[in-house]
């Protein structure tokens, strides 16, 4: 294995150095969690370690502006 298949885009390089085929199919979540943070190193961070555990998610910097009955029905978990 190459250094180059382990570093990708920059973007790659900042949430980590192995390949995400490594940690699991990201075709195959296991639930969907939401993310409301201002703070983007938060959002990042939490997405990232959602990702390995198997979980898709949406990041947001602000609340949406949806009613949050129907929001929850959609997702497993929120963090704020």
């Amino acid at each position: 294995m190459e250094v180059s298949d382990l570093v990708g885009s920059k973007k790659s390089q900042r949430m980590s150095v192995w390949p995400e085929s490594r940690f699991h199919d990201s075709n195959a979540s296991i639930g969907r969690v939401l993310i409301i943070s201002e703070d983007s190193m938060v959002r990042d961070f939490l997405r990232q370690m959602l990702r390995l555990l198997g979980y898709d998610s949406l990041a947001l910097k602000g609340w949406p502006p949806v009613n949050m009955e129907e929001l929850s029905q959609n997702v497993e978990a929120i963090f704020l």
